[in-house]
């Protein structure tokens, strides 16, 4: 399979959960975080969107502040877990996202394992 869907597991809360939203964040607190995101990597990314068609995957981690160590990583990940080149692009774009969210210019192994976490592990 050389795509990456995202499977995110959501317990089901207690009914005394859902009735007690006590510092919970809500939705107008999570659009003010994807807003702050999204400007976060405008801000980063200056006026010079670049179309990632044309760049290789390598000009892609380096353009996006992708560190020795996560570009060491992501390698290891492809090889182990036998991402094809279009997986590796998308966990890395992910990855981008996640250090956005976190206001990170670099994108470090934390948020490099964060988007492998996503991935639904094949049985063989």
């Amino acid at each position: 399979m050389d795509r990456i869907d995202m499977y995110v597991t959501v317990p089901r809360p207690a009914a005394r959960e859902m009735v007690s939203c006590a510092g919970k964040k809500n939705t107008g607190h999570i659009r003010d975080e994807v807003g702050r995101a999204i400007t976060f990597r405008a801000e980063r990314k200056g006026c010079h969107e670049e179309s990632r068609k044309a760049e290789s995957l390598r000009d892609y981690l380096v353009h996006n502040g992708f560190t020795d160590d996560s570009v060491h990583m992501l390698s290891s990940a492809a090889e182990s877990l036998l991402l094809s080149g279009r997986s590796m692009t998308k966990v890395s774009t992910i990855a981008r996202t996640i250090a956005d969210l976190d206001a990170r210019h670099q994108v470090d192994v934390s948020h490099l394992a964060e988007a492998l976490s996503y991935r639904r592990v094949q049985e063989i």
